[in-house]
């Protein structure tokens, strides 16, 4: 690279830079892991702190100065979401990206006359700056709100997800301060286990001493790693009040991970370079660690059509309940619905249009309603989906969207 890497991400096996130096763009790439070599790449119009990649939605984000940014990795377009962010993290399906915020140190230089002699006095903000962790659904056309836990960390550094996507970590030099108790879960210098899918609820809570600043999971063997300046830390996830299983001492920085099969933990060094670990594994470990991956699913791209879909084998019935639908938040008209369709058999997720044969017989068709910008200006896709309603009046599609 011609100049020094900023951040970066690796998802799906996949690897993506973002370079940055002083009188050139900051630029965004992808670059193949075996050999260097830079696949596509795109100007950016702020240099970013962290980096987020969802390659099934052809979107990445982000963060410059605290702000999100959503960068098109269809048109190379970068634009400002409504939303705050700086360590990022990606979701393994590909549904969510998590953040979390934290002030920056402030320091202030205040002036005073004492006794006719002038006296300069500079301050400095000490306390444990409380962080917020945040997690947005990526929506087609922006980030939607999904979930906020206001007191996450004291201090906090980069958000670790789980390889399977259930849990969040927060570590923070401070440690975990929340300003209300939560029964069974040690505070201070811990790092708390938040369940990915309600932050509320805290998992595991470990107890690392003074300055925790990283951790990792393991997705074979149920292992918690964590990491200080001078040594690292292996918990039993499933039993987060037993004392560390192993403790090794040495000189590290924050960034930790274990290999995908579990059999190394690999440690940034504080100095240079990293320190891995070996991990033996049983023979039940052994083959978890061929098939644990197994059960994470990427999430369909709603409404962001690249290739056809493949044909579905399950028939297609009409469902008389959707002609008239009102919805309701109503709780027990919810759990009605919710009953009425496990009593009906009618739980499985609805088909893609694409998968709907009557829709893709018209190839031209669905070409024109893949052409269509969904972000674009209201008016343009009006007239773009009448057009094709015009040219082939059978098309659902486009009657759907107008």
């Amino acid at each position: 690279m011609a100049n020094p890497i900023v951040a970066a991400c690796l998802v799906q096996g996949r690897l993506f830079l973002a370079t940055a130096a002083a009188g050139s763009p900051a630029q965004f790439c992808e670059v193949e892991v075996a050999n260097g070599k830079v696949r596509q790449s795109f100007d950016l119009d702020k240099t970013p702190e962290a980096l987020a990649v969802f390659p099934s939605r052809n979107v990445a984000f982000y963060s410059n100065q605290s702000l999100l940014y959503r960068l098109d990795l269809t048109t190379g377009k970068t634009s400002a979401t409504d939303y705050g962010g700086q360590a990022l993290n990606v979701d393994p399906t590909e549904q969510f990206l998590y953040t979390r915020l934290k002030e920056p140190p402030v320091s202030r230089v205040e002036h005073m006359i004492v006794n006719g002699r002038p006296v300069v006095i500079h301050s400095q903000r000490t306390d444990m700056s409380q962080t917020v962790l945040m997690k947005y659904y990526v929506g087609i056309r922006k980030l939607i709100p999904a979930e906020m836990r206001i007191n996450a960390a004291s201090n906090g550094y980069d958000v670790v997800v789980s390889p399977d996507g259930k849990c969040v970590s927060l570590p923070g030099g401070g440690g975990w301060r929340p300003s209300q108790p939560v029964a069974g879960a040690a505070t201070g210098y811990v790092i708390p286990v938040f369940s990915a899918f309600d932050f509320n609820k805290v998992l595991a809570s470990f107890t690392v001493e003074a300055y925790p600043m990283g951790c990792a999971y393991n997705p074979v063997t149920n292992q918690f790693l964590a990491v200080r300046e001078k040594d690292i830390k292996v918990f039993d996830l499933g039993d987060p009040a037993a004392a560390a299983a192993h403790i090794v001492t040495g000189s590290f920085s924050n960034a930790c991970v274990w290999s995908g099969d579990g059999r190394f933990a690999v440690v940034a060094s504080k100095d240079k370079g990293v320190v891995i670990y070996t991990n033996p594994l049983g023979s039940d470990e052994v083959a978890r660690s061929a098939n644990w991956y197994k059960s994470v699913t990427i999430a369909p791209r709603f409404g962001v059509a690249t290739n056809p879909a493949a044909p579905s084998t399950r028939p297609v019935v009409a469902i008389a309940e959707l002609i008239q639908f009102d919805p309701s938040s109503d709780p027990q008209v919810a759990q009605k619905a919710l009953d009425n369709a496990i009593t009906n058999g009618s739980t499985d997720r609805a088909l893609h249009w694409k998968q709907y044969a009557p829709y893709v017989a018209n190839q031209k068709t669905v070409a024109a309603v893949n052409g269509v910008d969904l972000t674009s200006d209201a008016g343009i896709r009006i007239y773009q989906f009448k057009k094709i309603c015009q040219d082939d009046p059978a098309c659902v599609v486009a009657q759907f969207f107008l």
